[in-house]
């Protein structure tokens, strides 16, 4: 089947504010190559857009990055990563440990003690929040592997969170709640 411009939304632009590129959301519908030259013919694509590929099942999707766009509006895409992320799900992260990147949410509960958290890459465009949810008397420590806006973030009161995106190999902060401490 060919590409259907009815099946590709955009879901988040900030050109108002100059930044770009802007993150896209098709439906593969028919299970179609979408990295086949040309295959997403679109003016409205930019390189350096990333384009989310939700499966004809529903089950996972896949991120894209736009490499090239010709002056017809057809697309090079190139897989954003090695690997898929599955919206959604919620890990419960009781004491010290990794917060997965197979969950969208880790609520974290510290013990008596303060609590250390590691978080390793995702794909690109992935989404992760972070919420400490209880405090048993010790801080919650998050050490991503990469992170762009300095090495830790540290929650010390309940209902602090954060929401993170991997882009260009890298956790950047995007949404800080309740003043989590970054340093």
């Amino acid at each position: 089947m060919a590409f259907d411009r009815k099946y590709l939304s955009i879901i988040v632009n900030n050109a108002k504010s100059g930044n770009v590129p802007s993150m896209w959301l098709f439906y593969n519908s028919a299970s179609d190559t979408v990295t086949a030259a040309g295959f997403f013919t679109d003016k409205r694509l930019n390189v350096g857009d990333q384009i989310l590929v939700l499966v004809a099942a529903f089950t996972s999707m896949v991120f894209y990055r736009v490499s090239a766009v010709s002056a017809t509006g057809a697309a090079t895409v190139l897989a954003g990563a090695t690997g898929t992320f599955t919206p959604g799900g919620l890990q419960a992260l009781s004491g010290s440990g990794a917060a997965n990147v197979t969950s969208e949410i880790t609520l974290m509960a510290s013990g008596a003690g303060a609590m250390a958290v590691t978080l390793a890459n995702g794909v690109a465009g992935q989404r992760k929040v972070l919420k400490f949810k209880t405090d048993g008397g010790g801080d919650a420590t998050v050490t991503p592997s990469n992170f762009k806006d300095g090495s830790t973030l540290t929650f010390g009161t309940v209902n602090q969170a954060a929401e993170l995106v991997f882009i260009d190999s890298k956790w950047q902060l995007v949404s800080n709640v309740g003043s989590v401490t970054i340093a």
